[in-house]
């Protein structure tokens, strides 16, 4: 299980638990969120790269699933993203 955890001086601590597989869904949300140009397209990359990050922290304390959550969903998030990047880019022109 994935888990995120946020919290400041102001706010409520807010801790959720999510499969890696479920934050891979969230992020291709995301993803199309950025390609579609949406009005929180700024935010949906801000909160991609922290669900990245999360999963990254994941990978490296759960050492047996390490590898697999690097090589394969980490690498495919980020490559979404950059894709969702390019199709954006591509419909301003």
């Amino acid at each position: 299980m994935a888990k995120y955890r946020y919290v400041t001086t102001q706010d409520v601590p807010v801790t959720m638990t999510f499969t890696a597989y479920e934050l891979r869904r969230i992020c291709e949300v995301l993803h199309r969120e950025v390609e579609n140009k949406g009005p929180e397209r700024f935010f949906a990359r801000t909160l991609h790269a922290t669900l990245t990050e999360t999963l990254t922290e994941v990978g490296t304390s759960m050492q047996l699933e390490s590898k697999f959550i690097a090589n394969h969903i980490i690498r495919h998030l980020a490559d979404g993203m950059n894709d969702a990047q390019e199709k954006a880019h591509a419909v301003e022109d």
